[in-house]
Protein backbone atom coordinates (compact mmCIF):
# COMPACT_ATOMS: atom_id res chain seq x y z
CA UNK A 1 0.00 0.00 0.00
CA UNK A 2 1.17 3.49 -0.82
CA UNK A 3 0.57 6.52 1.35
CA UNK A 4 -0.31 9.30 -1.03
CA UNK A 5 -0.80 12.88 0.10
CA UNK A 6 -2.64 14.83 -2.55
CA UNK A 7 -3.96 18.31 -1.94
CA UNK A 8 -5.03 21.49 -3.63
CA UNK A 9 -3.48 24.58 -2.12
CA UNK A 10 -2.49 24.84 1.50
CA UNK A 11 -2.34 21.37 3.05
CA UNK A 12 0.58 20.75 5.38
CA UNK A 13 1.62 17.28 6.51
CA UNK A 14 3.94 15.97 9.23
CA UNK A 15 4.96 12.32 9.36
CA UNK A 16 7.02 11.16 12.34
CA UNK A 17 8.24 7.78 13.60
CA UNK A 18 6.46 5.92 10.85
CA UNK A 19 7.17 2.64 9.09
CA UNK A 20 6.00 2.43 5.47
CA UNK A 21 6.25 -0.91 3.64
CA UNK A 22 4.84 -1.00 0.12
CA UNK A 23 4.86 -3.07 -3.04
CA UNK A 24 5.41 0.13 -5.00
CA UNK A 25 5.84 3.74 -3.91
CA UNK A 26 5.75 3.93 -0.14
CA UNK A 27 5.18 7.67 0.15
CA UNK A 28 4.08 10.14 -2.47
CA UNK A 29 3.16 13.79 -2.03
CA UNK A 30 1.63 15.94 -4.72
CA UNK A 31 0.42 19.53 -4.45
CA UNK A 32 1.05 19.55 -0.69
CA UNK A 33 2.21 23.02 0.36
CA UNK A 34 4.52 21.84 3.13
CA UNK A 35 5.65 18.37 4.22
CA UNK A 36 7.83 17.39 7.19
CA UNK A 37 9.09 13.79 7.45
CA UNK A 38 11.15 12.79 10.50
CA UNK A 39 12.59 9.49 11.67
CA UNK A 40 10.68 7.32 9.22
CA UNK A 41 11.67 4.00 7.68
CA UNK A 42 10.37 3.58 4.13
CA UNK A 43 10.68 0.28 2.25
CA UNK A 44 9.47 -0.64 -1.22
CA UNK A 45 9.63 -3.85 -3.20
CA UNK A 46 9.61 -2.47 -6.74
CA UNK A 47 9.18 1.21 -7.54
CA UNK A 48 10.60 4.60 -6.61
CA UNK A 49 10.26 4.78 -2.88
CA UNK A 50 9.64 8.39 -1.97
CA UNK A 51 8.23 10.86 -4.46
CA UNK A 52 8.34 14.44 -3.21
CA UNK A 53 6.42 16.98 -5.22
CA UNK A 54 5.63 19.43 -2.42
CA UNK A 55 6.57 23.10 -2.41
CA UNK A 56 8.44 22.88 0.91
CA UNK A 57 9.85 19.62 2.18
CA UNK A 58 11.93 18.89 5.29
CA UNK A 59 13.22 15.30 5.40
CA UNK A 60 15.38 14.30 8.42
CA UNK A 61 16.66 11.07 9.97
CA UNK A 62 14.84 8.88 7.44
CA UNK A 63 15.84 5.65 5.70
CA UNK A 64 14.60 4.93 2.19
CA UNK A 65 15.35 1.52 0.72
CA UNK A 66 14.07 -1.17 -1.54
CA UNK A 67 14.88 -4.63 -2.72
CA UNK A 68 16.68 -3.42 -5.86
CA UNK A 69 17.14 -0.61 -8.30
CA UNK A 70 17.71 3.09 -7.93
CA UNK A 71 15.77 6.30 -7.38
CA UNK A 72 14.85 5.66 -3.76
CA UNK A 73 14.22 9.37 -3.20
CA UNK A 74 12.92 11.38 -6.13
CA UNK A 75 11.95 15.01 -6.00
CA UNK A 76 10.86 17.63 -8.48
CA UNK A 77 11.43 20.30 -5.84
CA UNK A 78 14.62 22.14 -6.72
CA UNK A 79 15.80 22.58 -3.14
CA UNK A 80 14.22 20.17 -0.65
CA UNK A 81 15.62 20.67 2.84
CA UNK A 82 16.74 17.99 5.22
CA UNK A 83 19.75 16.13 6.48
CA UNK A 84 21.00 12.92 8.03
CA UNK A 85 19.08 10.51 5.82
CA UNK A 86 20.10 7.16 4.37
CA UNK A 87 19.18 5.20 1.26
CA UNK A 88 20.02 1.88 -0.30
CA UNK A 89 21.12 3.70 -3.46
CA UNK A 90 22.86 7.07 -3.95
CA UNK A 91 19.89 9.42 -3.67
CA UNK A 92 20.20 10.25 0.05
CA UNK A 93 23.34 12.30 -0.46
CA UNK A 94 22.31 13.76 -3.82
CA UNK A 95 19.03 15.09 -2.35
CA UNK A 96 20.17 15.83 1.23
CA UNK A 97 23.97 16.07 1.34
CA UNK A 98 24.48 17.07 4.99
CA UNK A 99 25.10 14.02 7.19
CA UNK A 100 23.45 11.55 4.81
CA UNK A 101 24.62 8.01 4.02
CA UNK A 102 24.34 6.21 0.67
CA UNK A 103 24.35 2.54 -0.28
CA UNK A 104 22.99 1.14 2.99
CA UNK A 105 21.51 -2.28 2.23
CA UNK A 106 18.47 -3.19 4.29
CA UNK A 107 20.03 -6.48 5.37
CA UNK A 108 23.03 -4.58 6.75
CA UNK A 109 20.97 -2.04 8.67
CA UNK A 110 17.95 -3.91 10.04
CA UNK A 111 17.25 -7.15 11.89
CA UNK A 112 15.28 -8.78 9.05
CA UNK A 113 13.58 -6.58 6.46
CA UNK A 114 12.36 -9.64 4.52
CA UNK A 115 10.03 -10.45 7.43
CA UNK A 116 9.18 -6.84 8.26
CA UNK A 117 11.57 -6.48 11.21
CA UNK A 118 13.03 -2.99 10.81
CA UNK A 119 14.65 -2.68 14.23
CA UNK A 120 18.26 -1.59 13.87
CA UNK A 121 20.70 -4.47 14.15
CA UNK A 122 23.89 -4.36 16.17
CA UNK A 123 26.59 -2.52 14.22
CA UNK A 124 24.15 -0.76 11.85
CA UNK A 125 25.58 2.46 10.37
CA UNK A 126 22.21 4.09 11.12
CA UNK A 127 22.86 4.00 14.90
CA UNK A 128 23.72 7.47 16.25
CA UNK A 129 23.86 8.81 12.66
CA UNK A 130 20.85 11.14 12.92
CA UNK A 131 20.53 14.75 13.94
CA UNK A 132 18.85 15.96 17.15
CA UNK A 133 15.35 17.29 16.53
CA UNK A 134 14.15 19.64 19.26
CA UNK A 135 11.02 18.43 21.06
CA UNK A 136 11.17 15.03 19.35
CA UNK A 137 12.12 12.56 22.06
CA UNK A 138 10.69 9.09 21.37
CA UNK A 139 10.70 6.43 18.64
CA UNK A 140 7.82 4.54 17.00
CA UNK A 141 7.14 2.46 20.14
CA UNK A 142 7.82 5.19 22.71
CA UNK A 143 11.48 4.49 23.49
CA UNK A 144 13.35 7.64 24.50
CA UNK A 145 15.64 9.21 21.87
CA UNK A 146 18.61 9.16 21.94
CA UNK A 147 19.71 5.88 23.53
CA UNK A 148 23.36 6.36 22.57
CA UNK A 149 25.55 9.27 21.51
CA UNK A 150 22.95 10.60 19.04
CA UNK A 151 19.60 10.05 17.38
CA UNK A 152 19.32 7.03 15.12
CA UNK A 153 18.12 7.17 11.52
CA UNK A 154 14.75 5.49 10.99
CA UNK A 155 11.60 4.80 13.00
CA UNK A 156 13.29 2.67 15.67
CA UNK A 157 15.92 3.80 18.17
CA UNK A 158 18.53 1.04 18.61
CA UNK A 159 17.92 -1.00 21.73
CA UNK A 160 14.14 -0.46 21.70
CA UNK A 161 13.73 -4.24 21.65
CA UNK A 162 10.21 -4.72 20.30
CA UNK A 163 9.60 -6.22 16.87
CA UNK A 164 8.39 -4.00 14.08
CA UNK A 165 6.47 -6.74 12.32
CA UNK A 166 3.06 -5.29 11.36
Amino acid sequence: ATMCLWAAGTMTATLENSLFIAGARALESRNVQSMTVRNCTLWSLTDQLVVIASATTDFKNCYAGRVGGTQQVWSNVSTPTGSHNASSDTTAISRFPTGSINSVAGADAFENPATGDFRLKTGSVLIDAGVTISGFTTDIIGTTRPQGAGYDIGAFEYGSGASSTP
